[in-house]
């Protein structure tokens, strides 16, 4: 495919320049490109990354959750009978 290397090459500048980090933060994975020439520890790299993703992205929508700006931000969990606080939980 023709657009590979130029992918390629825009995705190792965006890596490179941490472009992504205002917008996702600085966890955020930038996904390499691959074709069916590609060696075959790479496509299964890009699949296993894919499908991890894509669960945790399911798992977001089916919550209804919009949007999530701190995976680090903490919320009390709160006991619905007592209203007493259990402890606090992060996306972490």
């Amino acid at each position: 495919m023709q657009a590979i290397p130029f992918l390629t090459l825009l995705l190792n500048h965006v890596k490179d320049w941490q472009l992504t980090a205002p917008v996702w933060g600085g966890h955020a994975h930038i996904t390499g490109t691959v074709d069916w020439d590609s060696p075959k520890g790479d496509v299964s790299q890009f699949v296993r990354m894919a499908q991890d993703h894509m669960c945790y992205n399911m798992s977001v929508v089916s919550a209804e959750v919009h949007g999530i700006t701190d995976l680090d931000a903490s919320a009390e969990v709160i006991c619905p009978q007592s209203g007493d606080t259990l402890g606090r939980l992060s996306l972490r």
